[in-house]
């Protein structure tokens, strides 16, 4: 079968040959954790086994037996920041040297596995970046090895001064070996995030052929960035220090350039072979580069070639995300020249012949036939989808010969693939309909539910065709493939005939003067009859199709909402109704005139508990509960054998929005029955009541989750019963992607991990624009685990706000407890930045970034010992001055105004840009040209709350 997982095999076993370049490699592994590895090991096991038998602690380790052209060595998620090794002649060290031929990958993904340079120890620096003698830099690439899918970081190298022209190069990344691009013989980077390298001159890369990789916020003390090598699908900002962000390319293409650099954002040279960009977006100032078909938004400096389509434009027209991927609106769609993207490369050279077929989001480029400008393609599949039925159909796959026509239908060229999925709202056997129009020589193929043999073929002989297939089931697939070397094959209006036969009492619609089914009108007669919206409990009917012989057409419920009154005669023949179920259902709940025998789906016919709308089997990924103001204290729910309650599970994938602000819509967890509370506990005990349970990808808005409790079994601080005890007290987290965003945490006790946090410990629970203030820990840490964004943590009791988390940006913490611990030492993995910490601090291993700490020094132990106070934290000489009940500036005399680091907004969760832009009580964020350090941002003047 002509299908998606044959090309998958295919490339699958292409990629095999392009990283082992023979069919007996050795895999080796390596583990960053002591607990599960050693060098003293062989390699040859990804977990220790027997003997020797298992993974290097070291990448330095790990590269002693993998030295083999053709070896792969798989590294185990963590933090690389151990171990050095040298190169004759080199006086930088280096982390990892991958030996010619040799694959480096990571198991897990650059979002989990990093490889951290180092700058030179104390006596031996000579600027003030950490350059010098014995500096660490990342890696070391030799000829033809390669690497995949690493986050490079904290590079350092060998520098005379900051000044010195004649430092030793790249810091994140060295490629030896001789440039040959045709040949491909250069070593070979994929997948990689480059950033927080600190180099001199050629400062990041030097050399090598880089795939999908992105480079923000790297420094450059003396001349360039990104150096020399060839860029393909790759993007660059926030470029600090130095004179050009991106230094003589051959070539760079298909990518984008940010305009957050210094001085020049793209030069070239003299010479043609070192100044060629193509397809790419070029944001900032630019000088010396031959620019083909290019869109540039900067200003030109001077000695630039623009040729072949290249224009300037705004950014208005470039239309692009804060991530820099195009809206429909931009003119980068569909306007590059695909013969630019291949004509760089050796198309038979292995390596490209996989790699090239993707964006740096890995979605296909050639998208509707024609490569779009920049890093990205638009991804067309929801275009598609439209135009098939907007209601039913999500298209999961398609190849880049699948495009849209003028007139709204989908298209497949030759050895086309279209993968999409329908969507029923039943179980039942249905009629699944489409038309379609095939031309040329070859067939169209559908297979249905990953069947091995199509159930639908078409050729041209057909004609225009409407087929019919049978099928069962609420969620169908349906595989086409056009086969054949010229021609194309047409698809449109698909529709699920069936539902013209439901009975009313099943939900959907009520139809008067007419019966479900296919109705005839006899010959001069006429037929009148209403149609109206009915509910079931798991459905809700947007609208309806109406076909006749005379066309058809949808009619919405908003439009008609007691109903809608039609009068057809026998010239139309027939009549076919189809109810439309919304993709995406909102639910209402109401605490105060709510009623759990409502189906939830109108603000009229509300719920009135949150465990009444999630026990809802109809209640599905991509839904919303819409909470009107109240308080919601009724009603629990139960995880299996936990002996916490909850007030509500949030079903996976399904949102949670307050209606109004978060004072006036507060779920409110409970204390244990009183036989069943813990002495000195605070209400905790088995039968507690946590505010909410949420099971992966939810969004939580502007809610007060407030009194939650959890179950202890005694409150004696021993290891054995904090892990007995239930977890977070207002929002237990698991699975991946949970956000709560404009809420505040309340009134909530808990023992260890006491009131929010990550179940799975993954880092997948974030608070964005929230208030944590008056909450217990009865031992240990408030929150663990988690991110929290813009966010203000004040009048809380427990030993830490926050314990083991991951990204902390632009933050007050308050507490009088000890702001922050992490006790994973080896990977550093608590960042903090631009956050004001007005606690107490005994954790040296904690990594701050331009954060301020306003209170007297005494109160930080370890401070003065703590390994990572990084670009311009301060520790002293503070004035830090509020406005009264706010964590906002007072004025600009206030040591926090403008005085973050713009560039450390990257870290903010990108799938949420206009939260990026506001404040934590949801003002501009920042108001001048540069962010303020601390929750709040300065606009105006007000009334001084000072700290003393």
């Amino acid at each position: 079968m002509n299908s998606f997982s044959g090309a998958l095999k295919f490339l699958t076993s292409m990629l095999l040959v392009c990283l082992t370049g023979t069919a007996f490699a050795t895999d080796y592994h390596v583990n960053p954790d002591d607990t599960k590895a050693s060098d003293s090991y062989d390699g040859k096991a990804a977990v220790w086994e027997s003997g020797t038998r298992g993974p290097k602690l070291t990448l330095a380790g790990v590269m002693a037996v993998a030295t083999a052209s053709g070896d792969i060595v798989h590294a185990a998620r963590g933090h690389y920041n151990s171990g050095t090794m040298a190169i004759s002649g080199h006086k930088t060290l280096n982390r990892v040297v991958i030996p010619a031929g040799v694959t480096l990958v990571a198991t897990e993904g650059k979002d989990v596995t990093f490889i951290e340079g180092e700058a030179a120890p104390e006596g031996n620096r000579t600027g003030i970046y950490g350059n010098g003698t014995n500096a660490v830099r990342c890696a070391y690439l030799k000829l033809n090895s390669k690497l995949r899918d690493f986050t490079l970081c904290g590079g350092h190298v060998y520098a005379a001064a900051d000044n010195d022209a004649n430092s030793e190069q790249g810091a994140a990344v060295y490629c030896a070996g001789t440039w040959d691009n045709l040949k491909r013989l250069t070593p070979i980077i994929t997948d990689c995030m480059i950033s927080n390298n600190v180099g001199c001159t050629y400062a990041v890369t030097y050399y090598g052929t880089f795939y999908r990789c992105k480079f923000f916020n790297n420094r450059t003390t003396c001349w360039a960035g990104v150096s020399m090598g060839a860029y393909y699908n790759c993007i660059v900002d926030h470029s600090i220090g130095g004179t050009y962000a991106v230094y003589r390319p051959c070539p760079f293409v298909n990518g984008t350039i940010g305009s957050n650099c210094t001085s020049y954002c793209a030069t070239g040279s003299d010479s043609d072979a070192n100044r060629r960009f193509y397809n790419s977006i070029i944001l900032g100032n630019y000088w010396k580069i031959t620019a083909h078909n290019c869109l540039l938004a900067g200003v030109n400096i001077g000695s630039t070639i623009m040729t072949n389509g290249t224009r300037t434009v705004t950014s208005a027209q470039l239309d692009l995300d804060a991530d820099y991927r195009p809206s429909t609106n931009s003119i980068a769609i569909d306007a590059g020249t695909n013969g630019f993207y291949t004509a760089e490369y050796d198309v038979d050279a292995n390596y490209w012949a996989t790699e090239g077929l993707t964006d740096s989001d890995k979605n296909p480029r050639f998208m509707n036939g024609l490569i779009d400008i920049g890093a990205y393609e638009l991804d067309r599949r929801e275009d598609f989808a439209k135009d098939l039925a907007p209601e039913r159909v999500a298209v999961t796959a398609a190849s880049s010969n699948v495009t849209e026509t003028a007139d709204n239908k989908v298209a497949l060229g030759p050895q086309a693939e279209l993968d999409i999925t329908w969507i029923s709202p039943t179980g039942e056997a249905t009629e699944y309909s489409f038309q379609t129009l095939v031309s040329g020589t070859g067939t169209l193929k559908c297979y249905v539910n990953s069947s091995e043999t199509p159930s639908v073929e078409v050729t041209a002989a057909a004609g225009n065709t409407n087929l019919i297939l049978v099928v069962s089931g609420a969620s169908v697939r349906f595989f086409f493939c056009y086969e054949g070397d010229d021609g194309q094959a047409i698809l449109c209006n698909f529709s699920d005939q069936n539902y013209v036969r439901i009975d009313p009492g099943e939900g959907g619609l009520s139809l008067s003067g007419v019966s479900f089914g296919e109705t005839t009108v006899a010959d001069g007669d006429t037929l009148t009859f209403t149609i109206t919206r009915t509910f079931d409990t798991a459905h809700c009917c947007i609208g309806f199709t109406l076909m006749t012989l005379g066309g058809s057409a949808f009619l919405s419920f908003d439009d008609y909402p007691d109903g809608w009154t039609h009068t057809v005669s026998s010239r139309e023949s027939s009549v076919h109704i189809v109810p439309v179920y919304a993709e995406h259902q909102d639910f209402y709940v109401d605490a105060k005139d709510g009623d759990d025998n409502n189906c939830g789906f109108l603000p009229t016919l509300a719920m009135k508990t949150l465990a009444g709308v999630f026990s809802k089997p109809g209640l599905i990924t991509g839904d919303t509960v819409y909470l009107k103001p109240g308080i919601y204290d009724q009603g629990t729910m139960r995880d299996g054998s936990e002996k916490t309650l909850n007030r509500a599970i949030v079903k996976r994938g399904v949102n949670l929005v307050g209606l109004g602000a978060a004072e006036n819509v507060i779920i409110m967890g409970g204390e244990a029955p009183t036989e069943k509370q813990v002495e000195n506990a605070y209400g905790c005990g088995e039968d507690a009541v946590r505010c909410l349970r949420l099971l992966g990808t939810n969004i939580v808005r502007n809610v007060t989750l407030c009194g939650g409790r959890i179950y202890v079994a005694s409150i004696e601080k021993i290891t054995a019963n904090a892990d007995s005890c239930g977890k977070y007290a207002a929002a237990n987290c698991s699975g991946e992607s949970n956000y709560l965003i404009g809420c505040t945490i309340t009134n909530c006790v808990g023992f260890t991990m006491a009131v929010f946090g990550d179940t799975d410990k993954k880092g997948n629970a974030s608070l964005i624009r929230c208030h944590v203030c008056g909450n217990r820990a009865m031992w240990y840490a408030l929150m663990q685990d988690v991110n929290l964004y813009n966010c203000a943590v004040y009048g809380n009791s427990g030993a830490y706000s926050a314990h083991n988390c991951f990204k902390i940006l632009n933050c007050t913490i308050m507490d009088t407890s000890s702001a922050l611990r992490d006790t994973y030492s080896t990977e550093t993995r608590c960042r903090v930045y631009n956050s004001i910490i007005n606690s107490s601090q005994d954790s040296k291993t904690v990594m701050f970034n331009r954060c301020f700490f306003p209170n007297s020094a005494s109160s930080y132990q370890n401070i003065d010992q703590c390994l990572y106070l990084l670009d311009g934290c301060k520790t002293n000489g503070l004035s830090i001055i509020f406005k009264p009940g706010t964590y906002t500036p007072k004025n600009r005399s206030c040591s926090a105004v403008n005085a973050g680091e713009n560039a450390y907004l990257t870290n903010f969760p990108a799938a949420f840009p206009q939260e990026r832009e506001l404040d934590l009580y949801g003002n501009r964020r920042i108001w001048e040209d540069i962010i303020d350090v601390g929750a709040g941002e300065f606009s105006d003047a007000g009334i001084v709350l000072l700290l003393h």
